[in-house]
């Protein structure tokens, strides 16, 4: 018996724009963010980095499905990440 499984095409991270939060802040998040501009793109990996940003508290809790926008460029082969911020207590 033989299993073949396809995972489909793989995606790398183009760019990765925080928007919503001031320069300095998005500044610090882009340097501790787990996930890189040239990394394959894992849905686990950026699930994890959001709850990650998360538990920082600088900014309102990100909703991993209405605050993270994913634009796949499927001729290029990736993808830009578009992470909306907002303000604690938002």
């Amino acid at each position: 018996m033989t299993i073949n499984i396809d995972e489909g095409r793989q995606f790398v991270v183009r760019k990765i724009l925080f928007v919503g939060g001031d320069r300095r802040d998005t500044e610090v998040l882009r340097h501790n963010f787990p996930i890189r501009p040239g990394d394959i793109y894992s849905s686990k990996k950026m699930e994890d980095a959001i709850n990650a940003v998360n538990a920082r508290g600088l900014f309102g809790a990100i909703d991993k499905d209405r605050d993270v926008e994913i634009l796949t460029d499927n001729e290029g082969g990736d993808i830009a990440v578009v992470i909306k911020l907002r303000p604690l207590g938002q």
